[in-house]
């Protein structure tokens, strides 16, 4: 009844029968247990999908990780996600619905030139790095300059308000794995400067894999040169509001199937308007906003805070 604050009714019988039809009957389910199956396989794949991009693919612990619950749908299926990628804290838009346009709006403009080129930095085994790196690494700067300044002045930008910013993309001789490192001018003076690179290089990798993973041994190499051009915009600042602790009312409840063992549960429904910063909501409950709907299971609690900003954490 509040979609787009009540401006437009759902027909929740139609979503019923397309359930029967589609799913249900053809499956030998109820409508129930179809409906549930359906959010918990969507859940799941997209759970371990983000799994797979932290603990398995780089190493890193998701407990580690905040989720940003964005777009319409986004809180709803926010903390069924994060159980399956193992990660208890999500954070929340006031206005996630347009969180995307928000950020469209906001964020700074950023283009972006590459040229990819093999050039050894360093041979195996050898101390020095190759000086004719150092002139063919400023060729392939100067040329992506010039790219970006044509754009720039045909784009009609402010060259004042523009910034640029170089990014090497570096590996050990022969290895697969590489790594985007800054470099902080326009111009590769010496081999001083491919030496100063490759060590941060070093660093960054071990940080990311171990100290144990770094190999100098194995030499260096440049697979690819960035130019990011960076306009910045505008941000707007955030309003800030006191923390005053109230206990949540709940606006009314309706009955909601967390899970199929406990059947459907009557679940207090709450206003994110009428709601205070500091306040907590314990699961199960839902949180309405004008574009969204933030499901808390059991487990779970629910906050607001200075900024409006809604957090959801798993208890241990």
């Amino acid at each position: 009844d509040y979609f787009l604050g009540g401006r437009v009714k759902l027909d929740s019988s139609m979503a019923y029968e397309a359930v029967r039809l589609r799913v249900a009957e053809p499956l030998g389910m109820t409508i129930d247990e179809a409906a549930w199956h359906i959010r918990h396989q969507i859940d799941g794949v997209m759970g371990q999908e983000l799994y797979m991009r932290t603990a398995l693919n780089s190493g890193t612990d998701p407990k580690e990780f905040t989720a940003f619950a964005v777009g319409g749908a986004g809180p709803a299926h926010a903390a069924g996600v994060s159980e399956f990628a193992d990660i208890r804290r999500i954070a929340l838009p006031p206005f996630a619905g347009a969180f995307g346009a928000f950020g469209t709006l906001t964020m700074d403009l950023v283009q972006t030139y590459e040229k990819g080129r093999k050039l050894i930095m360093r041979m195996p085994g050898a101390d020095e790095f190759e000086a004719a790196t150092v002139v063919a690494l400023n060729e392939q700067i100067g040329e992506l300059l010039g790219s970006a300044q044509r754009d720039i002045a045909e784009e009609g930008l402010d060259p004042a308000d523009i910034s640029f910013v170089v990014e090497i993309q570096i590996s050990y001789g022969m290895q697969r794995q590489t790594l985007d490192i800054t470099h902080p001018s326009l111009h590769i003076d010496s081999v001083a400067d491919l030496a100063a690179l490759f060590e941060q290089f070093e660093t960054t990798y071990a940080e990311n894999f171990g100290e144990g993973s770094t190999s100098p041994e194995s030499g260096a190499e440049v697979r690819l040169v960035r130019l990011n051009v960076v306009g910045t915009s505008e941000k707007p600042s955030l309003s800030t509001y006191e923390i005053v602790h109230d206990v949540p009312v709940p606006m009314g409840s309706r009955s909601v199937l967390w899970d199929l063992e406990r059947g459907s549960e009557d679940t207090p429904v709450y206003r994110l308007d009428s709601l205070s910063p500091g306040g907590v909501i314990d699961g199960p409950a839902l949180v309405e906003a004008e574009d969204s709907v933030s499901a808390v299971p059991r487990g779970w609690t629910y906050r607001l805070d200075e900024h409006l900003m809604g957090w959801m954490e798993k208890q241990s």
